[in-house]
């Protein structure tokens, strides 16, 4: 949605600076909360064959937070897409 929205600059290191490009001044295609709240997911939740949490432990979820996870992930999709 970044790239398609000519919001990306190439210099985006991972899902942050993609969020943060969605929700500039000017931009809104999302609302800051909405924002920090994505960030905050992507900041504790790693994906272990992709992005790991660098020098930290990789976290840990349960069979209930994976399902959690995925929950959020597609029904976040699914706003996004309809935002379009």
């Amino acid at each position: 949605i970044s790239d398609q929205r000519k919001l990306s600059h190439g210099g985006e290191n991972g899902a942050h600076n993609f969020i943060d490009n969605l929700s500039k001044k000017g931009v809104k295609f999302i609302e800051r909360w909405e924002a920090e709240a994505l960030k905050n997911f992507f900041t504790h939740v790693r994906n272990p064959f992709g992005h790991g949490p660098g020098s930290q432990e990789m976290p840990t979820l349960t069979s209930q937070q994976t399902d959690v996870a995925i929950e959020f992930c597609m029904s976040w999709i699914k706003s996004l897409i309809r935002r379009l």
